[in-house]
């Protein structure tokens, strides 16, 4: 048939490409055909500005060639793919990631919350300077007993709150680039790296159609070189990515999750979350402006872990509280005489041997036994001290405020044991599989109920959740039926006693080497795969602070 009357029968027939569905081209054989063709293609897709050029452009580039023009039918798909990389025909107008890269460039402050296994976990504030650099960040990390753990950092200076009883405790230290702490966490690096595992060909990115999501453009990245796949959130409008989740494992069963939500991308951010007032009753211990702890000269680490407490107990039991103050890290008398009155020591019966503890800077668990005086009583503790690097400080090391001990708890409930931890199968009463009803039945109504940062009622349940009860136990509930058990007090324990509060060493012990170490820049996670156990650790003292039970395997 001849086509002369009609010099644009080719954008036709490619405009038809572009909309059908039944046409299918096999491009990789057209490929293997036509080598020039797909080198003059690759090397104008290299060209493609972040504004990307609409479908008619696309198609007079193709009709450019000759070689192309004879196979345009066939290569319309490949074309397509190799200009803009995604193609959404569910929305008005090409979308490509490059869009979202570019979106994201010049960050001056976000506000995001993560995820851990489908758990809310920390919430982040930080503001940047016009080169990139952090100017200041606030971080909400859980939401304990009485509240969460805050850190504030702005001009070097980190402040950690710690809400506890009887009275908080901040610790003031200085600290410098905070850049590596933060990127972990910073949307704009996390997009960056996307694009640039894609790009290099170790990462493969699909546009999910259609989006479980309404408004939102879902893209899936695949990694080539480890067991990750990545589901993105964009927002069609502003380009920007509002959620990257993260799922390691090859078994989607069995997968570890870490999610990163963005609240908040470039917008003010109310001054007062960086300078919060804090208890009138708080403990502040200052390692800013005075020398703190002891110099560790010509001693190891572990000589001057076990010199410092040596020191400091016998500092305590002398009532010397400027000295052991200042051998705790620049603490005031009350964190002695008030919130651990009940542990100053009357003499020292022995100190054991330095334990060096998994950490970001040298830290050493050091337990000992001495006598105290309790209630008009003599009797024979335990505590283990915590022995940490002075930040700021090079070349001096102090006692960490926190003493683990389990011989005189400040709240006796916590020492109520109200059943076992059975790995794989149970807590107390509480078993796997058990229906939702039965817990309910048992435990009364729950005090929260939520999946991710959704909030629900016993009215309105999805089909997955999780219900948080008094007393520190919470459950997973999947198409009714339990399928995880959380433990955040010790009222529950393994039957070798361990349980919530214990050491990271002390579980490692019990529990052997066979686990997956998950870390973070705020806490770690032991995860042993075939007893059905997690266990998450605090960062800094290394106990246990939640216990997982789910099904082995």
């Amino acid at each position: 048939m001849k086509r002369a009357e009609n010099n644009k029968w080719l954008d036709e027939a490619l405009a038809e490409a572009i909309g059908s569905e039944e046409y299918k081209a096999n491009f990789e054989k057209w490929k293997q055909e036509h080598p020039e063709a797909v080198e003059m293609l690759t090397s104008r897709a290299g060209r493609v500005p972040s504004a990307f050029k609409s479908p008619l452009r696309i198609r007079n580039i193709i009709m450019k060639s000759p070689i192309t023009k004879l196979a345009a039918a066939a290569v319309i798909v490949g074309a397509v793919m190799l200009s803009i990389h995604l193609w959404d025909k569910s929305t008005p107008s090409a979308y490509a990631f490059e869009q979202t890269v570019e979106a994201m460039q010049g960050k001056r402050s976000f506000h995001i919350q993560t995820y851990f296994q489908n758990r809310r976990k920390d919430e982040f504030w930080a503001e940047y300077d016009e080169n990139g650099k952090v100017i200041r960040y606030r971080q909400e990390e859980g939401k304990g007993r009485y509240g969460p753990l805050v850190t504030l950092w702005e001009n070097d200076i980190r402040t950690m709150y710690y809400p506890t009883k009887p009275a908080g405790i901040r610790l003031i230290s200085r600290i410098g680039n905070t850049e590596p702490e933060l990127e972990e966490f910073d949307p704009e690096t996390a997009a960056k790296e996307i694009h640039e595992h894609v790009a290099a060909g170790r990462a493969i990115m699909e546009i999910q159609k259609p989006s479980p999501y309404e408004s939102l453009i879902t893209l899936n990245v695949t990694r080539k070189d480890k067991p990750l796949r990545q589901v993105l959130l964009v927002d069609p409008d502003t380009k920007l990515v509002t959620r990257i989740d993260n799922y390691w494992g090859a078994d989607e069963e069995r997968e570890f999750h870490h999610g990163i939500e963005l609240l908040e991308y470039n917008q003010m951010i109310d001054a007062n979350l960086f300078s919060p007032e804090f208890p009138e009753d708080t403990i502040t211990i200052d390692q800013v402006s005075q020398e703190v702890g002891l110099a560790q000269a010509d001693m190891s680490n572990e000589e001057v872990a076990c010199e410092i407490v040596r020191q400091v107990l016998e500092a305590w039991a002398a009532a010397d509280y400027a000295k052991a103050g200042k051998l705790f890290g620049g603490a005031p008398p009350e964190l002695l005489t008030e919130h651990y009155r009940n542990l100053q020591p009357i003499s020292i019966i022995s100190i054991g041997r330095p334990v060096p503890v998994q950490n970001i800077k040298p830290v050493f668990r050091v337990k000992c036994t001495c006598e105290v005086k309790h209630d008009s009583q003599v009797k024979t503790v335990s505590p283990t001290f915590t022995v940490i690097a002075v930040d700021g400080q090079p070349g001096r090391w102090y006692v960490g405020w926190y003493i683990m001990h389990t011989d005189l708890e400040v709240d006796a409930q916590d020492r109520i044991v109200k059943g076992s931890i059975i790995p794989g199968v149970r807590v107390g009463d509480y078993t796997l599989d058990m229906s939702k009803d039965d817990v309910i039945k048992r435990l009364g109504k729950p005090n929260n109920i939520f999946y991710e940062r959704e909030r629900y009622t016993l009215h309105n349940l999805p089909r997955k959740f999780y219900m948080c009860f008094e007393g520190g136990i919470s459950f997973l509930i999947v198409d009714g039926s339990v399928k995880e058990i959380g433990v955040q007090k010790p009222f529950y324990k393994f039957t070798n006693g361990l349980g919530v509060g214990d050491s990271e060493q002390d579980i490692i012990q019990a529990f052997g080497d066979d686990f997956q170490l998950y870390e973070s820049k705020w806490k770690d996670f032991l995860i042993y795969k075939d007893e059905g156990l997690m266990f998450e650790i605090h960062k800094e003292n290394r106990t246990v602070i939640e216990i997982n039970v789910s099904r082995s395997g």
